[in-house]
This record gives structure tokens, C-alpha cells and sequence, in this order.
């Protein structure tokens, strides 16, 4: 390998255009460090063969042409890649019912017959053949798993996969514990990890007490699962209050009470309206 400069490359391009034979020992070239070369520069008409010149007397000249305007597509699109990249395209989302339509037309009438028709309909969110394929695919292993099970083939979704590592406790077991989380809180109870935990395992130990570390199983509830699974509710931590809270079902009875409370004080004790003072609203100057 040689390093030149820029100078050195258009002298030597210069030179191997106009001989058009190129030597009959290997040469490389390479491009000196610390520069930024551009091919684009290097394949210009100087460059290029002439149609008309040497070369037209082995080669055609058509071929030359032809040659040439391919050669200056491919340089002018290198070019233009490495000065811009391109973005990729929004992201289109299908609902689990319309990947089963799209899915069942599919496996009826062909994958490029499904495509031209939903289109017609969803402009916006075009369909690509690979990604239809995949949906063929689900839909086929979800009809033979219902035939094994002798279920209904009719399917009318196909559930995508849940991102993520599965739940410690499974699905069904950790969805009976949201529910009585929410439970608790929704009766105002006080939650938090050491809560959760004991809720899991009485929940765990309903269904397989085996499951449980301390029993030989594989499930170890600690406060850091803890904390993510109030995490995945939407629970937050805060600071706890002895402030009763105020009920609003029967606050017109509360109000309608104290106000007679009031008014009854006024007639034992003799009290005139102008005495009665609104503390919340009034401010009051004292007088040395």
C-alpha cells in the first residue's frame, strides 16, 4: 500500500484515462490519513472512457455509453449516502383482531391478493408481505393448537408476544394479586412492600405452597420484586397522614347537622348574629 496525496490520485486517474491499460503488475493505492476523499470527485468525465476514443476499438461504443451512465449512477448515489442518512419510517400498529383478518384472507386467497386488497382500505398503514407472513404463520399454529385441543377454529385474534421477562408468580397468580392490592387500596388500607409480600404469599399459598422458596420452590419474594410490582401498578411512595379523610356521600347531612348544632347553641345560650364568627374567612385584630 502507498499513501499519496489528492494530487498524486488525479494525476495517476489522469494518466490510466488516458492510456486505458492499466499495468500488468498489481498496484493499490491508498488514501493518505487525515483526509476526507470524496469517489464522486475521481469519476468525472476526464475519468471516464471516451465513447469515441481508444477503447471504441475494442469495445463498442454503446457499450461504453451504457457502462458510463451506470458507473456515474453508482458514484452519485454513494455520494449523496454518505452525506445524508436515511430515516426510517413511522411505525405501523394493527390491533390483534385485524391481524387475524388479514392472517385467515391470507391463508384463503394468497398473501399479494390480501395485501392489494387491504390497502384499498388503509391507506395509511400499507402492509408489507414479510410482515403478513409472519401473521400467516401465527395464524396456522394457532389452528393447529385449537385442533389439538378441540377447540373452535374460528380465531378472531392473534395476541402478540408481552415484551419483557415473564412475571415471578405467572400470569394468573399475579393478576389475582393486582386485584387484591387494588382492593386494599381502594378500602383506604395502608400498602407497601412488606404488604405486598405477605398478600403473595397467602395468594401462592392457595394455589401450590410448594412454589415457594422456603418450601423447596422457586419463587423468592423480596422487597426489591416488591417495590417493581407497585411499581407496574402505578403505586408511588408517599409520606402517610392522620388527617381523617372526608367522606362526600352524605355531606349535605353533615352540613344541614352542624349548622342546626350551631343554631341551637345561639338559642341556649342567648348568643346574637353579629357575635357568630366565621374563623375560617375572617381575619382578627388584636388590640393591646
Amino acid at each position: 500500500m502507498i499513501g499519496i496525496s489528492q494530487q498524486e490520485y488525479e494525476a495517476i486517474f489522469s494518466a490510466i484515462s488516458a492510456t486505458s491499460v492499466w499495468p500488468n503488475y498489481p498496484v493499490s493505492f491508498a488514501r493518505a490519513p487525515g483526509r476526507k476523499m470524496s469517489l464522486l470527485k475521481y469519476f468525472n468525465k476526464s475519468v471516464l472512457p471516451n465513447p469515441e476514443g481508444p477503447l471504441s476499438d475494442r469495445v463498442p461504443t454503446a457499450v461504453i455509453s451504457s457502462a458510463n451512465k451506470e458507473v456515474k449512477d453508482l458514484v452519485s448515489t454513494s455520494s449523496r449516502a454518505t452525506t445524508s442518512t436515511a430515516k426510517r419510517g413511522p411505525y405501523l400498529s394493527y390491533t390483534e383482531e385485524e391481524k387475524a383478518r388479514i392472517a385467515k384472507r391470507a391463508v384463503e386467497f394468497g398473501i399479494p391478493n390480501t395485501i392489494r386488497h387491504f390497502n384499498k382500505a388503509m391507506v395509511n398503514r400499507p402492509l408489507k408481505e414479510s410482515t403478513v407472513r409472519t401473521w400467516v404463520t401465527k395464524y396456522k399454529k394457532e389452528l393447529a393448537s385449537r385442533v389439538k385441543l378441540g377447540e373452535s377454529l374460528e380465531v378472531e385474534r392473534l395476541e402478540s408476544k408481552r415484551r419483557g421477562h415473564p412475571y415471578l408468580l405467572g400470569d394468573v397468580i399475579d393478576q389475582q394479586l393486582q386485584e387484591y392490592i387494588k382492593s386494599l387500596r381502594e378500602n383506604k388500607a395502608v400498602i407497601n412492600s412488606t404488604i405486598v409480600i405477605s398478600a403473595a404469599e397467602g395468594i401462592i399459598k392457595s394455589h401450590n405452597s410448594n412454589l415457594l422458596e422456603c418450601n423447596g420452590g422457586h419463587i423468592q419474594l423480596t422487597t426489591h420484586w416488591a417495590k417493581q410490582f407497585l411499581g407496574r401498578l402505578g403505586f408511588v411512595k408517599r409520606r402517610a397522614t392522620t388527617k381523617a379523610s372526608i367522606s362526600s356521600v352524605d355531606f349535605e347531612t353533615q352540613k344541614e347537622q352542624y349548622l342546626f348544632d350551631i343554631k341551637t347553641i345561639m338559642e341556649i345560650e342567648e348568643i346574637p348574629e353579629g357575635l357568630v364568627i366565621n374563623w375560617d374567612h375572617t381575619g382578627i385584630n388584636y388590640v393591646p
